[in-house]
């Protein structure tokens, strides 16, 4: 309606300048009641013929609005095309990870995807594994937010998950008491063999001993073995 008013203004303007010429003569078969119909009546009865600039403005103005609606839902389904892209990635990719490297006396029979946790949550996963200059065990783990960064002063310690199995160990990652709390471990940083604790085996207790002490052990086995034979059932 406001577009159609603005038409009237401006052809009522154009017939006070002169501008819009009254139709000469009654057009022919139309009747006499056409005779001195204004230009401004019959464009808008729609009996004007020829080009009505008015008309053609707003036609003009219309397509130009639908051209930017085009536009815009061109430009927001782009956006919603990167975006899913973008999520694609995130879950194929994943989250860039923050990593550090502790320093092991021993790989205590890790291996790579073993679990990282603390407070019995899993946290992270071992990345790598590698052999330092001096022997060292140097392990490479991913720790996952909002438990990374870890502060220094947190010790890793190597566990087992389970009694039986031979893989079944995991870094277990114990913070400091708030007030003993170090700076945070930048990603990629390193923890030195005081901040972890290698599983301890048995054949690493055995090595301690002499020969004298092993074969003395050896004989209470045996003992065990002989005090036992045929009341197994009974002893268990």
């Amino acid at each position: 309606m406001s577009r159609r008013r603005e038409r009237d203004r401006r052809l009522e303007k154009m017939e006070k300048e002169g501008s819009g010429p009254f139709v000469a003569g009654p057009t022919e078969g139309a009747g006499d009641e056409l005779e001195g119909e204004s230009i401004l009546e019959r464009m808008r009865s729609g009996g004007a013929e020829g080009l009505n600039p008015v008309h053609e403005q707003e036609q003009e103005e219309a397509h130009e609005v639908t051209r930017a609606k085009g536009r815009a839902q061109r430009v927001v389904a782009g956006l919603a095309l990167v975006l899913a892209l973008l999520g694609v990635t995130y879950m194929l990719v994943g989250s860039p990870s923050y990593e550090v490297t502790a320093n092991f006396a021993n790989a205590s029979q890790l291996v790579e995807g073993n679990e990282v946790t603390m407070n019995g949550t899993a946290v992270g996963k071992i990345g790598s594994i590698e052999l330092g200059d001096d022997g060292e065990a140097l392990v490479t783990m991913s720790v996952e937010e909002p438990t990374a960064p870890i502060v220094r002063g947190t010790t890793a310690t190597v566990r087992n998950t389970s009694l039986s199995g031979v893989a079944n160990r995991q870094v277990e990652l114990t913070p400091p008491p708030s007030q003993q709390a170090g700076p945070e471990i930048e990603d990629g940083g390193t923890m030195t063999q005081s901040d972890t604790v290698s599983a301890v085996d048995l054949d690493q207790i055995f090595n301690t001993l002499d020969a004298e002490t092993v074969a003395n052990l050896k004989k209470v086995i045996r003992g065990f073995e002989i005090s036992y034979e045929g009341v197994g059932k009974q002893a268990n």
